[in-house]
């Protein structure tokens, strides 16, 4: 359990910088910018957020597909995951940067979007710099896939927070300094970059048996791998859509004042799934360990442990959140935003949702079988959405995401208790259906 406390404690660390980033940085920019560039910048940021899936959730299902591997012995099968991910990557980013690029210079945005006191010009610029800092995440992710498959899941916690919290210092300290959103962007990606390189040259020197190339890419394994992938990235599909969307709906239907009372009240209301995504996360590649070492019994263990701990903190979340949203919303905004009831309700119970079917998600996706959850969870999101449109209000947007982790929730009691039962020796690690 020692490398479990380690990465639990990365974990913690991780999302205790999230919520310090959220907390820390909308006070200090909506002092800098004021409450409607603030509320355009959320509705920036949004739009390229929305492409988290931009390696068709290769990623994710490459990083849990070596983790088994490395477990099981097979340090070659590894490595041709990880070069055949890098080409994937290579090509999917290119593309993306064309299409992206090519949208956002050739649509009309300050049609699209109400834009407040900020230049459409100025607008396409934050959105390049954006989408340029999007793509170059995904090689960011696949680097932490070669730590997870070092065993090495705590530095990969711990690296990942650590980049956030320079990106965050950076954007910070350009608000501060008087500097405009482009160069807010600017300073992000470049930020991003930086940790990308140190990122690379770190996991070259200590896993050097797992360095990048092209040389072992494989069409066999890309393929074996594409059905895990596909429903992989669904999850940052149906995201994208419950998280970026609501503020896109706002940006466009109401103002941008409306769009930065949801993103602080929400922000606040997702404090406990930060703390719930800890957990999961660093039980996650213990999952994935004990699934590829056939070791049965530690499976089991991790199961009951987490959800015990999840079900302390949930019970724990939903008794401080009628009090905590509200006043922390006001605490973050100076007094200038404050949620109603039904905001807070709303909000609250989204986050609860997404707690539980989260903590059923867990084990499943250690093994690359969380198909079944993961479409019915892109289904809801894109219901909730859809919903979501047609009322155009904070509190009936975080009523539509609710529902949406809802149905979410019935899916995932309904496929996870025999799923969970699955034993680590009833099938190879990296084979079997998804």
């Amino acid at each position: 359990m020692s490398r479990l406390k380690r990465t639990l404690g990365a974990q913690v660390y991780g999302q205790a910088v999230t919520v310090a980033v959220q907390v820390g940085l909308l006070p200090i920019l909506i002092a800098s910018w004021g409450v409607e560039v603030f509320g355009v910048w959320a509705v920036l940021t949004a739009i390229p957020a929305a492409f988290a899936f931009a390696d068709f959730g290769f990623t994710s299902a490459g990083k849990t597909d070596m983790a088994l591997r490395v477990s099981a012995g097979d340090r070659d099968g590894a490595v041709e995951t990880y070069h055949s991910i890098f080409v994937l990557l290579l090509a999917g980013a290119a593309l993306l940067a064309i299409t992206l690029g090519a949208g956002v210079l050739l649509l009309p945005l300050e049609r699209i979007l109400h834009l407040g006191p900020v230049a459409p010009d100025l607008v396409r610029a934050v959105l390049l710099l954006q989408i340029a800092s999007a793509l170059s995440y995904q090689f960011f992710l696949l680097m932490a896939a070669g730590l997870r498959a070092a065993g090495r899941p705590a530095t990969e916690a711990a690296f990942g927070a650590t980049a956030r919290l320079g990106e965050a210092a950076a954007v910070a300290l350009a608000a501060v300094l008087g500097g405009s959103l482009l160069w807010a962007a600017a300073c992000a990606l470049a930020t991003r970059l930086a940790a990308l390189a140190v990122l690379a040259g770190w996991l070259g020197a200590r896993a050097p048996w797992l360095r990048l190339g092209l040389s072992r890419a494989s069409g066999t394994r890309l393929r074996a791998l594409a059905g895990p992938s596909v429903a992989c990235m669904l999850i940052p599909l149906g995201h994208a859509l419950l998280l970026q969307a609501p503020l896109l709906i706002l940006g466009a239907a109401a103002s941008p004042a409306a769009a930065a009372l949801y993103s602080v009240s929400r922000t606040v209301a997702r404090v406990g799934v930060s703390a719930a995504n800890a957990i999961c996360h660093a039980f996650t590649p213990e999952y994935s360990y004990a699934h590829g070492a056939r070791n049965r019994a530690r499976h089991s263990r991790l199961v009951r442990v987490q959800g015990r701990i999840l079900g302390g903190g949930a019970l724990l979340y939903a008794l401080a959140a009628p009090f905590g949203i509200p006043a922390g919303a006001a605490l973050l905004s100076g007094g200038a935003l404050s949620p109603g009831l039904a905001l807070t309700a709303a909000l609250a119970a989204a986050a609860l949702l997404e707690i539980l079917w989260s903590g059923l998600f867990a084990p499943i996706a250690a093994i690359n079988r969380h198909g079944d959850i993961a479409r019915a969870f892109c289904l809801a999101a894109v219901l909730g959405a859809a919903l979501a449109s047609t009322l155009g209000t904070p509190a009936g947007i975080a009523a539509a995401v609710a529902l949406a982790h809802g149905l979410t929730c019935l899916a995932a009691l309904r496929h996870a208790v025999g799923l969970i039962r699955i034993q680590p020796e009833e099938a190879h690690p990296c084979h079997g259906p998804y």
